[in-house]
């Protein structure tokens, strides 16, 4: 069980989550949160969400209910309590947002990698794999310019 108010959290996902309303919240609402706060298409979005959902579940964050087609998740009053204590004071952690943005980094690489190796094996879905291949180097950079910034502020 992770510590007190720990959570590995990205500031894209922060983001989201100082959007929702509600204890308990639709996968579907959380998808469409982050297209909206983070300026994200729906499959940005989706992994965003399914990547910070999955790490939150193994820090007992947040639980997960319904059935596969209609989940729904129910977040940790500590979780939600951190997040806005984190509103509130100023207490930024700039070396956990590097951490963050550095695993997102290693994951898109590793979806690159996966669209070029696809290309090879479906031929036929050149096009689809392509824009994808596209959309993710273009995440790359922009990952690259936010660990950059955030490099820069922590030397400071």
């Amino acid at each position: 069980m992770q510590s007190k108010g720990v959570y590995k959290i990205s500031n894209m996902f922060r983001q989201v989550l100082h959007k929702v309303t509600e204890r308990k919240t639709s996968r579907k609402e959380l998808v469409r949160l982050a297209m909206e706060v983070n300026d994200l298409a729906e499959h940005q979005a989706s992994g965003l969400v399914d990547r910070h959902i999955y790490s939150l579940k193994k820090q007992d964050a947040v639980t997960a209910i319904g059935p596969r087609n209609n989940r729904s998740y129910i977040f940790s009053d500590e979780l939600l309590d951190n997040l806005q204590a984190s509103i509130k004071g100023d207490d930024y952690d700039l070396t956990s947002e590097l951490r963050s943005l550095e695993e997102e980094l290693l994951l898109t690489r590793y979806e690159l990698q996966a669209y070029s190796e696809m290309l090879e094996k479906l031929p036929k879905q050149k096009q689809k794999i392509a824009w994808l291949h596209k959309n993710a180097s273009e995440k790359i950079y922009q990952l690259n310019g936010k660990i950059r910034a955030v490099c820069q502020l922590v030397m400071m």
